[in-house]
């Protein structure tokens, strides 16, 4: 259930209720999965009204060096570059140019 917490959040944070769900505002609809076992990751919401969700720990405790994006208009996500290192509980803030810095974890 981690993984629905972690798209709720994402979805409660980074986008305005009308682009958070199809079944309106103020409610949340089943979307698309990860692409594996992600808790404890950073989300920035991108220029484009996509979500970068990076690092975090595949329930192992093992830190993740991957990153997805995901785009609330389709419901899917896609795989990204990956981080230099690997981080678990990082933050993810939007740059003015675009970019995402993902730091700590």
């Amino acid at each position: 259930m981690r993984r629905a917490a972690l798209i709720a959040a994402a979805g409660a944070l980074l986008f305005a209720p009308s682009l958070a769900s199809a079944a309106g505002s103020g409610s949340f609809s089943p979307t698309g999965s990860l692409l594996g076992p992600r808790e404890d990751a950073g989300a920035a919401r991108l220029p484009d009204g996509r979500a970068l969700i990076a690092g975090g720990d595949n329930h192992t405790s093992s830190a993740l060096g991957t990153a997805e994006i995901f785009d609330p208009g389709s419901g899917t996500f896609t795989a990204t570059g990956n981080l230099g290192t690997p981080r678990s509980v990082p933050a993810a803030a939007p740059l003015p140019d675009g970019r995402v810095l993902v730091a700590g974890g």
